[in-house]
């Protein structure tokens, strides 16, 4: 449920990354940022609805239809949500970053992957199944959440607070909100 989560919200920037490149060819600087920000908020709006309303309507949905399979515990989906929504704002940051050709993917996958496996062989001993998506989450938060803007932000002179408030802020806020409903 949380992949097909993911592979919605995926939609509204993967989709425009030619229409991206083709800007950062012709010199649209300011065009390209314009239409980057609109398509990442976009594309995390695209994930917190659905996560939200899997995570509130989701066990309603299931009793309603006599299912047998049980949703995931609150816990869980809002790990999973917490490791995608911080992979989904690493991951469009660095394929915004590699509009100039430098490719550094393999070095933001690897450290986070390196950190969530070491800490999940660290946790699973004394969590179970949530040690997986918290450390992801981890993962994620330590390194690639921080190295993937920061790149991107370099290359094309964004303003932290300013693009973050106007792209990320306001779905991370309905997300927490969400969270805390979820517990």
């Amino acid at each position: 449920l949380m992949q097909m989560v993911n592979s919605i919200a995926q939609a509204p920037f993967y989709s425009k990354l030619p229409a991206f490149g083709q800007m950062f060819a012709r010199g649209e600087t300011a065009r390209l940022i314009q239409s980057v920000s609109r398509s990442m908020r976009l594309a995390h709006w695209s994930f917190v609805i659905p996560f939200a309303v899997g995570g509130l309507a989701g066990p309603k949905m299931l009793a309603l239809i006599h299912s047998r399979t049980p949703f995931p515990s609150s816990l869980l989906w809002g790990l999973l949500g917490a490791a995608f929504l911080i992979e989904r704002y690493g991951a469009m940051h660095i394929h915004l970053f590699s509009l100039t050709n430098k490719i550094l993917s393999h070095v933001a996958n690897g450290v986070s992957g390196g950190l969530a496996l070491g800490i999940a062989w660290y946790l699973y001993p004394r969590l179970g199944m949530p040690a997986l998506p918290l450390a992801m989450a981890i993962g994620y938060a330590l390194f690639y959440a921080w190295y993937c803007p920061v790149l991107s932000y370099r290359a094309f002179g964004l303003k932290f607070p300013a693009f973050e408030f106007r792209t990320m802020l306001p779905p991370a806020v309905v997300f927490v909100c969400v969270l805390f409903l979820l517990c």
